[in-house]
């Protein structure tokens, strides 16, 4: 699992709202509603669920920056851009708790940080700031090889 796996999968549960993945998208001149994923940063910590092979030798929490930006009717009414904005965020939570639970940690939320230039004064935005478990696995170890197998009779086949 990886932090794109992520990605597809909460885009896929939740079509009706555009997903990007990349910086490059925070940019576009679109309309809301939208969520932009971000790599942010990773830390590294040791390895979780060992004794598998191939081995876990590390796990890497992969972060991630989730700008959401959302409209309520014709995008007048603050109130209701935040409160569409924090339904928004509220589905995305509960599909990342969904399939992800046990590898996810919230981070934070900011509310209005992505508020640079006139247009995104259009609705409500937050960032939610995220990192999933990503393990590092070592390459598999090869098991042992049956070259020589014995018939009951004792004789090699």
């Amino acid at each position: 699992m990886a932090l794109l796996d992520a990605f597809e999968r909460v885009k896929e549960l939740l079509p009706s709202v555009p997903h990007f993945f990349g910086a490059e998208h925070l940019a576009e001149h679109a309309n809301p509603p939208r969520v932009v994923w971000v790599p942010s940063f990773d830390t590294f910590g040791p390895a979780k669920r060992t004794g598998r092979n191939p081995k876990n030798v590390l796990t890497r929490a992969a972060g991630a920056d989730l700008w959401l930006w959302n409209i309520a009717g014709d995008g007048n009414d603050r109130l209701e851009n935040h409160r569409a904005t924090e339904q928004l965020l509220n589905d995305v939570l509960a599909l990342l708790y969904q399939e992800f639970s046990g590898s996810l940690e919230v981070l934070r939320v900011e509310w209005g940080r992505w508020q640079e230039g006139a247009w995104l004064n259009f609705g409500g935005s937050c960032v939610l700031s995220i990192q999933l478990d990503v393990p590092i696995v070592a390459p598999a170890q090869q098991s042992a090889q049956v070259t020589n197998t014995v018939i009951h009779g004792g004789f090699p086949t």
